[in-house]
């Protein structure tokens, strides 16, 4: 801010840079589809940000030194395989977060994850599994998570739809001292009573609810922290107006 001279002035420098890759791999028939290799239809993508920001002047009292005050990194990695019925991938992510006016701890995350996803007549079935972990690299300590997710999605008709999901998650950390297990189910069900068309609104019910379960394996004992670890549930009614004019 120029209107205040005593306040530090910081720039911000972002890069970007994304690749995505979807070959062709024949031609369809005429009125066909694509024939179907073993490794199916690939698709590939990477991206990579980097974030900096620099203290040019610091004319104020703040103990600030000039030059780099923060940089985040972050590279993503994807490989996505389709089947005619059913597909999988693998997916590749790291941050490098550095704080070099020592506000916050160095750190590196990374996260590998692996989805799977199944069509079955109507019934749409998926599950994934991933693996997170973060270095503090200041302090030396190390903090993971295992998280496993299944999820269900099966149109009764047209009009009347549901979804079923699970989720797992363990997370462990030496210091300061974790391991949770944790879970989560949600369900929902939806209902368009009178589809949006032209000028005349539509109109939707949905009822939907979750429950939330977690166990701390450290409960009672001198390890345990003071964080909460209870299980707690909703449910919900909705109704929904739509309304999609066309001219």
């Amino acid at each position: 801010m120029d209107e205040l001279p005593l306040l530090p002035t910081t720039e911000t420098t972002q890069q970007a840079y994304a690749l995505s890759y979807v070959p062709v791999l024949a031609a369809p028939p005429p009125g066909g589809q694509l024939p179907t290799h073993w490794f199916g239809q690939p698709s590939l993508n990477a991206s990579y940000t980097d974030l900096k920001k620099d203290l040019t002047d610091n004319p104020g009292a703040l103990p600030l030194a000039i030059g780099p005050l923060h940089k985040t990194t972050n590279l993503l990695l994807g490989a996505q395989f389709q089947y005619q019925a059913w597909s999988w991938g693998l997916g590749h992510n790291r941050i490098d977060d550095r704080d070099f006016a020592g506000f916050v701890p160095d750190t590196v995350t990374t996260s590998d994850r692996v989805q799977i996803a199944y069509l079955i007549a109507k019934l749409n079935l998926g599950a994934s599994l991933q693996h997170d972990q973060t270095d503090n690299t200041t302090s030396g300590t190390l903090s993971q998570a295992v998280v496993g997710g299944l999820t269900l999605g099966y149109p009764f008709t047209d009009h009347v739809t549901s979804s079923l999901a699970y989720t797992v998650r363990h997370a462990w950390a030496d210091q300061p001292a974790l391991d949770q297990i944790t879970s989560d189910t949600t369900a929902a069900l939806n209902w368009v009573v009178v589809p949006a068309k032209e000028l005349h609104p539509g109109l939707s019910l949905g009822v939907d609810g979750s429950y939330h379960d977690c166990r701390d394996k450290l409960a009672g004992t001198a390890s345990a922290t003071l964080g909460a670890c209870l299980a707690s549930y909703q449910a919900f009614l909705r109704l929904g107006i739509s309304w999609m004019p066309t001219l």
